[in-house]
């Protein structure tokens, strides 16, 4: 006869004082471990809203502002057609982004946390960012951050010394 995982007080031939409170506590242990594992799963849920909106409010004070278009004439010719694309692009991505952030912090001010909303609090970016940026390269947001920031820095100074590359 094998002994079970969590062996009764009878198979260890304990006395019946001193073997309740280890019966008791096995059997507690044992009708507890499904609760256990609800428990676990939803506590990783739990967010506090005020660290959430820290994170969302770091994560937007990262993003570069929009690109402003002062002088059209820079942008004449084929160069300056593509460089004047590449800049209405970023200032779309970063508009959405953007907006997508107000829209997950007016959220969480309600209590409402989004699945988007809870990627972005742990530094994942969301797939919808990822296709309307076309930028699929990380799942960190940080490094998205940074990759937007460089390419704001690049523009900036392609407008700056009015020296872009030929195509």
């Amino acid at each position: 006869q094998q002994i079970s995982m969590t062996p009764s007080t009878h198979v260890l031939q304990m006395n019946l004082e001193m073997s309740m409170p280890i019966l008791n506590w096995n059997l507690s242990r044992w009708i507890s471990i499904p609760f256990i594992k609800y428990n676990k799963a939803d506590s990783g849920k739990k967010v506090d809203n005020q660290i959430a909106l820290a994170k969302l409010d770091n994560f937007l004070i990262l993003l570069p502002d929009k690109v402003d278009i002062v002088e059209d004439e820079k942008f004449e010719g084929v160069n300056g057609l593509i460089l004047l694309n590449e800049i209405n692009k970023l200032n779309n991505v970063l508009l959405y982004l953007k907006r997508s952030l107000g829209v997950m912090k007016s959220d969480v001010k309600e209590g409402i946390i989004s699945s988007e909303a809870s990627l972005v609090i742990n530094g994942v970016v969301p797939e919808s960012w990822k296709d309307y940026s076309g930028y699929y390269c990380t799942t960190v947001t940080n490094i998205f951050a940074t990759q937007f920031i460089q390419r704001h820095a690049m523009l900036m100074k392609w407008i700056k010394e009015d020296e872009f590359p030929r195509v």
